[in-house]
Parts: C-alpha cells; structure tokens; sequence
C-alpha cells in the first residue's frame, strides 16, 4: 500500500509539472476493466460485494494503458471503499457521440452534493478530506484525464448510487 501511495506521489508530480506525457496505443480497455475487477473481487473480501465488467471487446480507445491502469484501479478502489455489504460495484465502457467514456459506479451513499466539487482537488476542505481519504486518487485521476484532453465527472444521488466517470474525446481512427 505504502509503494503504491509513493507512486502515486510520484506520478502525481510528473503530470503536475509536465514532465509526463501519455504514450497513447489502442487499448483493450474490456480485458483491463476485467483484470481490475478481479482485483477488486478479492479485496472486497467476504463482504459479498457483486463487481462486473461492461464494455464491449472490441472497444480500443487510444489511450496511454499504464495511465488508464492507474485510473481505473483508484477508482475502483475509491467505489470498494464506499459501499456496503452486499452491494455492488460496476467498471462500464463505451464510445458515442464522439466521446470515450469509463465509468465506476456503485450502490454506495450518495456523495453530499457540497462535497462533490472539491473531490478532484488536490487537497480537498473540510467534508471532502474525509472522503479523500488524505490520498491523491481522485486528483491523481482528474490529471490523467487532464493529459488525455479529457475529464472527470462525478454524479450521485441515494436512490442510483454514486458514478465517477472519465470522458476523453474519442480518437479518430
């Protein structure tokens, strides 16, 4: 956990100061949102959290994979840490109108709707430091979008649960 957060760190930095540029490839990005849900299976223990996949094979956004790995894990990991026993945890993908999007959701609390605009801060006030966690994840997550010419998004409410997704123009190709 420590190496990861030193990473992050680490990660965090170079984008910030531009010395990381994304090194985009056609990415399987159904084969990486499965790998990362099995991780997240395990983690979720015995809490009988369901995790599934959505995104069609062959989808291949042109996308820096190493970036996208870092993304995706941190916010499934963030959607883990937020839902309740029995719940369920959701890695979607897709292209429209121009558009990539993925897409973490889970049935967890609603996000307080104060708190959502300071969530992809670097250091997050007040409410939004408890959610942070005091980790860099969601910022971490908002400068890879940020790379990618992209960004993140967050949406809420109790009855749907909470969904954070990364929308990036969609390449041509």
């Amino acid at each position: 956990r420590l190496s990861g957060m030193v990473g992050d760190l680490l990660l965090v930095s170079r984008l910030e100061h531009h010395a990381l540029s994304p090194r985009p490839q056609a990415t399987p990005v159904a084969a990486l949102l499965a790998q990362v849900a099995r991780a997240a299976e395990v983690r979720a223990g015995d809490r009988r959290v369901t995790v599934s996949v959505d995104a069609d094979p062959d989808l291949m956004p042109v996308v820096d994979l190493d970036l996208l790995r870092r993304l995706v894990e941190n916010l499934a990991g963030n959607a883990l840490r937020f839902v309740d026993r029995g719940g369920r945890v959701e890695l979607a993908a897709w292209e429209a109108a121009g558009t990539f999007t993925l897409a973490v959701r889970n049935t967890g609390p609603a996000v307080p709707e104060a708190v959502r605009p300071h969530l992809f801060q670097k250091h997050a006030p007040g409410e939004a430091r408890q959610l942070h966690n005091s980790g860099l994840g969601l910022y971490l997550c908002r400068l890879v979008a940020e790379a990618h010419g992209g960004q993140v998004k967050i949406t809420s409410t109790e009855k749907q649960g909470t969904t954070v997704s990364l929308i990036l123009p969609a390449e041509d190709k």
